[in-house]
């Protein structure tokens, strides 16, 4: 367990990666710095009292990508390298060789480097819906979107049936591209859908090098 201050630097861009960290409480900004020495960060989202971060320099033995900044007193429960390594890893690595070859199948995808794709593969939330059910409603704000893994999914649009989607598709992203509330609503069209959801700020720190790939897409996307 470890107590925070306002203003504290959990983790600064560069240097190397010795803890993991899941927050109890607290509310932590992310910056990220494109310069070589690391000058003039922006930020580029926050954690609010929940999530957990540092996985990514443990996991790839690489510096780390990002500096967080605790914006208020808070809580953290920290894990040590070894620690992390010993028990997370090996569930990690499986989960990310799974997802790394289904999303090498994923259009949207192509232009990610093999390293960018595992920190997707990494950061994507296995989910099921069963046929009938819901998985985003019209109006909704957005705070992730989806791939589908396995199973079909149809989109309606002010009640009215728009496209199928199959496995390899993706959707939500619109709303997250925009800032505005779901466009449409997905509903899950098989007996069993398999998705992979990726949250909001993990769409925001990884998918950057496809961001304008899928404004492109935007108005094919709902045309089709």
């Amino acid at each position: 367990e470890k107590n925070v201050k306002k203003g504290e630097t959990i983790i600064k861009q560069g240097d190397g990666g010795d803890n993991f960290y899941v927050i109890d409480n607290g509310i932590y900004e992310i910056y990220v710095s494109k310069q070589e020495d690391f000058r003039d960060p922006i930020k580029v989202g926050e954690y609010n009292q929940t999530g957990s971060f540092g996985e990514l320099a443990l996991m790839y033995n690489q510096p780390r990508s990002a500096t967080i900044i605790s914006s208020t007193d808070g809580i953290l429960w920290v894990m040590g390298r070894q620690t992390f390594r010993k028990l997370v890893l090996k569930h990690a690595f499986r989960k990310r060789q799974m997802y790394e070859n289904f999303l090498r199948e994923v259009d949207i995808l192509q232009s990610l480097t093999d390293y960018e794709r595992s920190n997707v593969a990494d950061a994507l939330i296995p989910v099921e819906y069963d046929e009938k059910e819901i998985i985003i409603r019209q109006g909704d704000e957005g705070d992730r979107m989806f791939f589908i893994e396995d199973g079909e999914c149809d989109i309606e649009m002010n009640g009215i049936f728009h496209k199928r989607l199959h496995k390899g598709h993706y959707f939500g992203e619109l709303a997250l591209l925009n800032h505005e509330p779901r466009s449409a609503t997905v509903i899950a069209a098989s007996t069993k859908v398999k998705l992979a959801s990726l949250e909001v700020e993990s769409f925001e720190r990884l998918l950057g090098p496809c961001m304008d790939l899928m404004y492109r897409n935007t108005s094919k996307y709902l045309k089709k």
